[in-house]
């Protein structure tokens, strides 16, 4: 169990604190309290927790009262039905008391609900067929974020309703007349960010523009989707490769403020990967300057994808290749790059990136990156202080007046030199402005502080 964070556990009369999540493979399930009927550890494989098939209505809760916007997930799968009629299990959210609260459930006849139980009245909010299977595993998440409520099933919105009864409450799970599992239970945070949000992509391109080469296309899907309704389906094709989506850098003041970039990725395992070739995916890079006077220096390097910083997919891992400038040289002549290998590349599950860049050609630069898996703890994979920019880019006066202030924010994929297709997936891009503290920064949406 790990919870408050990427590690530690907290004292039995500690707070609940979030992120918090649950594999019960220690054997325990301390953080929850028993509702109603009977919860046991039990093995599917695994260590998992469990509800017996005879009880009417069997719930726990877990975390604080106090907690308002937030998601709740678990693996879920029912072995058998212990009355053919009566059948109910999934998640509830903002939970009060035994009487008010929000429910996620498969339920018999067939249908997945949103319901709610309002001093004791149920409700059913929404709801639609669903063919659910026993001696299954299926991922429910929960999600609660204002007045808006939405329901997921393996990453797939399916249900979304508006409703103002609960404002906050506990977290728990239900099991009605089933041999019930659950497993990696995650509760994680949706609150606003305090930093300034200065663009975003969910659902729609917001303020970006697609960036298209060859044949590529970039288009709107509903599955798969990390966050909202859709995400964007980025298929590459002819050479050079390019179907990207692209920011406003004229937003950014480098100068003055550090800055946080997310993003969520998927490499479906449908066979279009291939790592040995390298693929870029998000960059930080000079680029979008057309008015700049011909004596320019060119700072690219021949194989790194040109001047900046690149996220890529390579060889099996993610990657991270900075180029910078030597602090103790002028202009380009002191062009460095620098590769970090982050993590291995898994497929078939969403990727949550997030980057918090300070562009400096001296020394007082930094880039830290946080990674997360199929909506798991963020792990921070790379921590990096030193030069990171280049001081003709950084700098104004050098470029003859045109007033370069930052990077743009480029994600998608890009590649060249193959004639092979490649189709990948992006949700939730968004950029972020920091000018006080790490603890400034919340990335909203459904995912962790990073920093937490």
């Amino acid at each position: 169990m790990t919870t408050g964070g990427l590690f530690g556990t907290p004292s039995a009369q500690a707070a609940l604190a979030l992120p918090h999540w649950e594999s019960f493979e220690n054997g325990v399930a301390n953080e929850f309290t028993t509702v109603s009927g009977t919860w046991f550890i039990t093995s599917e494989g695994t260590q998992t927790y469990g509800a017996g098939y005879s009880t009417s209505l069997a719930r726990v809760v877990a975390g604080e009262s106090t907690w308002s916007n937030y998601s709740v997930e678990s693996k879920v799968r029912v072995n058998y039905w212990g009355d053919p009629t009566t059948q109910s299990v999934g998640l509830m959210g903002r939970y009060t008391d035994a009487d008010n609260y929000y429910m996620f459930t498969y339920e018999a006849p067939g249908e997945l609900r949103i319901k709610k139980k309002n001093n004791s009245n149920l409700t059913i909010l929404q709801s639609k067929a669903f063919t659910f299977n026993t001696n299954k595993w299926y991922t429910f998440r929960a999600e609660m974020n204002g007045s808006t409520i939405r329901f997921y099933v393996d990453g797939k919105l399916e249900l979304e309703v508006q409703d103002t009864a609960f404002t906050s409450g506990k977290a728990g799970l239900l099991s009605v007349y089933g041999s019930s599992c659950f497993d990696d239970v995650r509760i994680i945070g949706m609150s606003t960010p305090s930093g300034t949000i200065i663009e975003y992509a969910l659902d729609n391109l917001g303020t970006f523009k697609t960036v298209i080469q060859g044949t590529s296309s970039i288009t709107n899907v509903s599955n798969p989707v990390r966050r909202g309704t859709s995400s964007f389906k980025h298929v590459t094709s002819g050479d050079p490769k390019r179907a990207e989506i692209d920011d406003d850098w004229t937003k950014y003041d480098a100068k003055t403020n550090s800055y946080y970039y997310g993003l969520s990725y998927f490499i479906p395992d449908d066979g279009t990967f291939t790592d040995t070739l390298r693929q870029i995916v998000g960059q930080l890079r000079f680029s979008n300057i057309t008015t700049a006077p011909a004596t320019k220096p060119n700072c690219e390097m021949s194989g790194h994808g040109g001047s900046g910083h690149h996220l890529t997919l390579w060889e099996g891992n993610w990657r991270y290749s900075l180029q910078h400038q030597d602090p103790a040289k002028a202009s380009c002549a002191g062009l460095i790059n620098k590769e970090f290998t982050l993590i291995p590349i898994k497929k078939g599950v969403w990727t949550d990136i997030v980057i918090h860049a300070k562009f400096r050609h001296t020394t007082d630069g930094f880039i830290k990156i946080w990674m997360a898996e199929d909506g798991g703890g963020y792990k921070q994979v790379l921590n990096y202080y030193g030069s990171t920019w280049f001081d003709k880019y950084q700098d104004s006066s050098s470029l003859a007046g045109i007033d370069v202030k930052a990077p743009n924010f480029t994600f998608g994929q890009y590649w060249s030199n193959s004639t092979l297709q490649r189709t990948n997936y992006t949700d939730q891009a968004r950029v972020y402005q920091v000018s006080t503290s790490l603890d400034d920064y919340k990335t909203g949406f459904n995912m962790v502080r990073p920093e937490q």
